[in-house]
């Protein structure tokens, strides 16, 4: 079963309206900040100015692990991911989770778990949301795919720097925030994790 945490209430992936169109963005989040929730909300806000064509929701998709990492338990860190979303106030903003997302090693996995499971019925489609350091690798991956690029360190990205398909994501991200600051405490976390701050105790003990 696929399910989306949205506007605070948990439904099945196939109650999405028919023809949504859907920014993913996949990662860790260990832990997830304020810069993930900026990247949602400008990506929906941008959409609608009319760079890439609106979009009806921003979806986050917590892996279970990554290459090089060990994460806490995905069970805490969509808790935690989901009181930042809950704080944003936004019903377009959600969080996807449930049987094989979490594993997917490509986009190409993720999309076709996400379509064998909706059918042709409610029919979706999707626009990957991705940091520039990933341009390459999605290229390889999946280059028919709309792509939403925005820069993690700051610096300016330019829409002649992206191929075609690709969409730069206008907005200041903050440098001095990262989810490696925070686990090792170079960052306090703020009151946005008020909610859940007695999993921020247990599992990131360096960073209180």
């Amino acid at each position: 079963m696929l399910n989306v945490i949205i506007d605070n209430q948990e439904i099945d992936l196939r109650e999405i309206p028919l023809d949504s169109r859907v920014a993913i963005l996949t990662g860790t989040f260990d832990p997830a900040h304020m810069g993930h929730i900026n990247i949602g909300e400008e990506s929906l806000q941008q959409g609608n100015a009319g760079n890439y064509g609106e979009l009806d929701y921003f979806f986050f998709v917590p892996h279970s692990s990554s290459p090089g990492k060990a994460p806490i338990p995905l069970n805490i860190r969509i808790l935690i991911l989901r009181a930042l979303v809950g704080n944003s106030h936004n019903p377009k903003m959600g969080i996807l989770f449930g049987d094989g997302v979490e594993h997917c090693s490509s986009v190409t996995n993720l999309f076709s778990i996400l379509s064998a499971y909706i059918g042709e019925q409610n029919h979706l489609s999707y626009i990957r949301v991705i940091g520039a350091d990933r341009i390459d690798h999605a290229v390889v991956e999946h280059l028919d795919v709309q792509h939403i690029v925005f820069s993690r360190d700051g610096s300016r990205l330019m829409a002649s720097d992206t191929p075609a398909n690709f969409y730069v994501l206008e907005m200041d991200f903050n440098r001095g925030l990262s989810s490696t600051l925070l686990r090792t405490g170079q960052v306090p976390f703020g009151s946005e994790y008020k909610p859940v701050m007695k999993y921020v105790r247990e599992y990131y003990p360096n960073g209180i």
